[in-house]
Formats: structure tokens, sequence, C-alpha cells
């Protein structure tokens, strides 16, 4: 409910005057002006952008992990055809 209301504030005070020079006298009395409030969206932008990097880095590591569980399935394929005789040299061996 108070983020039903936060937006509506929001939404109120770009679209209407007399809506923003109220929000603005209440958040006043809050100790909140626009210096205050620049500074409280720039921390939340840079935190957003830390947990982009974030999720942009665990992506990549689970893709590393997937080619390297690959290569270690296919490498192991191969050591079995060549312990177990089925691997020639020159001939392609599909696992």
């Amino acid at each position: 409910m108070m983020l039903a209301q936060t937006r509506r504030n929001a939404l109120q005070w770009r679209e209407d005057p007399d809506a923003a020079v109220e929000i603005e006298d209440r958040l006043k009395q809050h100790g909140f002006d626009a210096a205050a409030i620049n500074a409280e969206v720039d921390q939340l932008e840079m935190f957003d952008d830390l947990m982009q990097r974030a999720q942009h880095r665990r992506i990549t590591l689970l893709r590393e992990v997937s080619v390297r569980r690959e290569f270690a399935k296919r490498a192991e394929g191969i050591s079995e055809a060549v312990i177990e005789g089925k691997f020639l040299m020159g001939s392609k061996v599909r696992f």
C-alpha cells in the first residue's frame, strides 16, 4: 500500500505543480531537500549498477563452468576410448 502511495505521489509531483509544492513542503518537514533526494538517487543508481555488474559476472562464470564441464566430458570420453583401444589415429570419435 505504501508503494502504491509513493508511486502516486511521484506521478503527482511530476504532473501537478500544486501537488509538487505540497509534496516538497512535506519532504522539507522531514529534512529532505532536492540535494538530499539527488544524493539518495545517486546511491540507488550506484547500487543498481553494482548489482548489474555482479549479475553479469555471475552469468559469465556460469558460462565458463559450462564450457569447462563440456570439455572435461569430451576429454573423459576420448580418454575412455583410448584406454579401451577404440580410438584410432586420424579417426573421429563422437561423444
